[in-house]
């Protein structure tokens, strides 16, 4: 059996995980971070030994009361409060996502010398790398069916964001030989129509050391029985291929914004830079 791409939804995708950024979107789509796991959790298990990602309880709420059929909260999700810049956050976790990638943006940021933390182009000199992702997310329901909930943004900076490109990377290379059988002909992007589980998995947990700090990576989960038939059911389905479609659209500008601009030269000493001519940022969650 071959699945049929909607049109719509056959070059939606071109580019779209290759760079970019706007500043706003002209929808919601709360943000989830990466959570780095801490090793003193070990007994606690889970997202806070493990790592994995996390959103604030009040976004995620927000998001769900204005999309259709949003479940709240995301089944399989834990609540919890974490604490963020001195303040408890209620939050949900999870140690993996199901998600279907739209388009990625990359850039930097700096601290300037009022403490606050502000956007530059990607490649900034002196600047610390980050990314976000806009996705679709799915869940489980009690079937074990992948059902689709709505489209956040996830989000990582320095470390994290080589892991989160090479787990992307990684499940596109793992689907891509199945392609041709599942559907001939199709443009290469289309992979991103195909549920993917990013963040950690196993009962080993993977403390990465880099110097004094140490990170827990997210990767990509990739079956050692991989076949068409598995990859043919990850398949998203041709409502939501033209609902990732319309939003790959709608968010083209915010996608490629700052790809378009030159790497600003920072200060050496880590002062702050002139800004670029950009609207207002969004708010980050870091």
């Amino acid at each position: 059996m071959t699945v049929k791409i909607p049109e719509k939804a056959q070059d939606a995708f071109q580019e779209n995980m290759e760079g970019g950024n706007k500043i706003e979107l002209p929808f919601p789509a709360p943000p989830f971070y990466v959570l780095n796991g801490d090793a003193n959790f070990e007994e606690l298990g889970g997202v806070l030994f493990f790592g994995g990602f996390g959103a604030s309880e009040k976004n995620v709420k927000t998001a769900a009361e204005q999309w259709e059929n949003c479940p709240y909260p995301i089944p399989g999700f834990q609540e919890k409060e974490l604490k963020q810049d001195g303040q408890k956050i209620r939050s949900l976790i999870s140690r993996s996502l199901i998600v279907a990638p739209i388009g990625m943006r990359l850039f930097s940021t700096i601290k300037g010398a009022d403490n606050k933390i502000k956007r530059y182009p990607p490649f900034t000199k002196k600047a610390r790398p980050a990314i976000q992702v806009l996705v679709y997310l799915g869940y489980l329901t009690e079937t074990k069916q992948i059902t689709p909930w709505a489209p956040p943004i996830l989000t990582a900076k320095t470390l994290h964001v080589n892991d989160n490109q090479k787990a992307s990377t990684n499940w596109k290379k793992a689907i891509t030989p199945f392609m041709e059988e599942i559907a001939p002909g199709m443009p290469s992007s289309i992979t991103n129509l195909f549920w993917m589980n990013l963040g950690t998995f196993g009962q080993k947990a993977n403390f990465e050391i880099h110097g004094e700090s140490f990170i827990t990576p997210v990767s990509a989960f990739i079956p050692e029985d991989l076949d068409a038939k598995k990859v043919e059911n990850r398949y998203v389905g041709d409502s939501v291929a033209e609902f990732m479609a319309d939003m790959a659209a709608k968010s083209e500008e915010w996608l490629k914004a700052y790809s378009k601009l030159a790497p600003a030269q920072a200060a050496a000493d880590g002062s702050d830079v002139p800004e670029p001519e950009l609207p207002p940022e969004d708010d980050i969650p870091f």
